[in-house]
C-alpha cells in the first residue's frame, strides 16, 4: 500500500507456507524490491513530483 499523504509504503509478500511477510518503508533512500515483476524502486523515485506535507509544510522532492 502506498500513502498519498506521507512517504510511506507497506509491502506484503506471500510466503511458500501461505503466510504474509510485512515490510515497512519510510526513508526516501529505501529500495523496494518487487521480485514478482523484476523491479526495484526507491521511495524517492516512487514519490517523484508528489507534494508531501511534513509538519504543516509542503515538500516536493523532484
Amino acid at each position: 500500500m502506498i500513502s498519498q499523504k506521507s512517504a510511506h509504503v507497506e509491502r506484503y509478500v506471500r510466503q511458500p507456507d501461505n503466510t504474509w511477510l510485512f515490510s515497512d518503508f519510510r526513508a526516501m533512500d529505501n529500495q523496494i524490491e518487487l521480485s514478482s515483476i523484476g523491479c526495484t524502486i526507491s521511495l524517492k523515485d516512487l514519490y517523484n513530483k508528489v507534494k508531501i506535507e511534513t509538519n504543516g509544510l509542503t515538500k516536493n522532492d523532484n
